[in-house]
């Protein structure tokens, strides 16, 4: 199934017809509910040349499980930080390039360790990936659930003490206890989407 590149800012800039948001003209967006497959993908693949026109440093991705699980294999691959954010709670991990970390992969499910600890991730349908900061050459990918979905208790008294639990999963740390310091890139999201983890690429100098 297609998704929709809808990031809860419906807005049309009056100058260029197109969508603050998404990107997409209000006929495409009227249209999208019933519009065949091809359309669909034509719309997805012509939207990277709009955000640019318009300036959008913020948008979706058409991924599905098997695209997600692709990414977190290739973000370990290339290394970076991952982090869960739970309210004002984030537990931070970081992934060295090419560190051979103990990868679980199954159809629903997706877990790391490294002797720093385990990042945990649920391959839900409900799940949403989403670009921020790429227009300024410093892109997260943040995955996300839309604000109306249940999410995990927020616990302290039953998490242990040196984890965060999201909607989407966990991270465990080993030697650190989790921070009160909340990436940008998670409080960027639209109010009707809500960030449990967010992915920093490795920087060149830590490749």
């Amino acid at each position: 199934m297609i998704s929709s590149p809808c990031v809860g800012m419906c807005r049309i800039d009056e100058n260029l017809g197109l969508c603050v948001g998404c990107a997409r003209s209000g006929a495409e967006i009227a249209a999208w509910g019933a519009a065949p497959a091809e359309d669909r993908r034509r719309i997805w693949a012509e939207l990277p040349a709009r955000r640019a026109r318009l300036g959008l440093n913020l948008h979706r991705f058409d991924w599905d499980r098997e695209d997600l699980r692709t990414f977190l294999v290739e973000s370990l691959r290339k290394g970076g930080v991952w982090t869960a954010v739970n309210g004002d709670a984030a537990a931070e991990l970081p992934f060295e390039p090419r560190e051979a970390a103990a990868v679980e992969a199954e159809s629903d499910a997706f877990r790391a360790a490294t002797p720093r600890g385990v990042l945990s991730v649920h391959l839900a349908d409900f799940a949403r990936a989403f670009s921020v900061g790429a227009l300024s050459g410093q892109e997260r990918i943040v995955l996300a659930t839309a604000r109306g979905r249940a999410l995990a208790q927020n616990a302290a008294e039953k998490a242990p003490a040196r984890s965060v639990y999201t909607a989407l999963g966990a991270i465990e740390l080993f030697t650190a206890p989790p921070s009160r310091k909340t990436p940008p890139a998670a409080t960027a999201l639209p109010e009707a989407f809500v960030a449990c983890f967010v992915f920093r690429p490795a920087l060149p100098g830590e490749a």
